[in-house]
């Protein structure tokens, strides 16, 4: 068992003089982030065959060119297709026909990842809030949004007031739902 200290002991502390609690900490300055880099928008585009071979495809698959039309005329859209069939292009393509920005909810950071790292190599401006990244990268992201063409976000980041702020002012042009399955059971699409 160890021995409690005496008061002798305790009295050889010396406690810090009473002006220098209430003393304020130093804070550090933090440095300005520097501007996301982003590339120019690419386009305008006049028609969709102009987009889409931009996109580097000369024909649609089954589907997708009604789907894209559809959405260009402002109709609530939903198009279901296997993995793989180009389910994307039919808001990616919209995205950069229209002039502001295109909101992706998608609940997998995998594809968000993936499908960003596309359209940057394609030289499209796009980004990804996910619970991946730093204070530091999403400050960044907020601040691009004016420059982005497609942003990509989980489901519950709609409900975080900070994004809903950062968001005000923003033009959406589209807002599309990448994965359904992250639609709540029961959720209606009226047209």
């Amino acid at each position: 068992r160890a021995a409690r200290p005496s008061p002798q002991q305790l009295m050889a502390y010396d406690a810090p003089p009473a002006e220098l609690l209430d003393e304020p900490k130093p804070t550090r300055r933090a440095k300005p982030l520097p501007p996301l880099e982003l590339p120019p928008t690419p386009g305008p585009f006049k028609t969709i065959h102009e987009a889409l071979a931009f996109f580097g495809h000369s024909s649609f698959r089954d589907g997708q060119q009604d789907a894209i039309e559809s959405v260009l005329t402002n109709r609530a859209t939903v198009f279901l297709a296997p993995t793989g069939r180009g389910k994307s292009i039919v808001f990616q393509l919209p995205a950069l026909m229209f002039d502001g920005l295109t909101l992706v909810v998608s609940p997998l950071i995998s594809l968000m990842r993936d499908q960003v790292a596309s359209l940057l190599a394609r030289g499209i401006p796009a980004a990804a809030l996910t619970s991946e990244s730093t204070q530091r990268q999403q400050a960044q992201i907020i601040d691009a949004i004016p420059r982005l063409k497609l942003l990509y976000v989980a489901p519950e980041r709609l409900n975080n007031e900070d994004f809903v702020i950062a968001m005000s002012g923003i033009t959406i042009s589209l807002l599309t739902v990448d994965e359904s399955h992250c639609c709540p059971a029961g959720t209606l699409v009226q047209t």
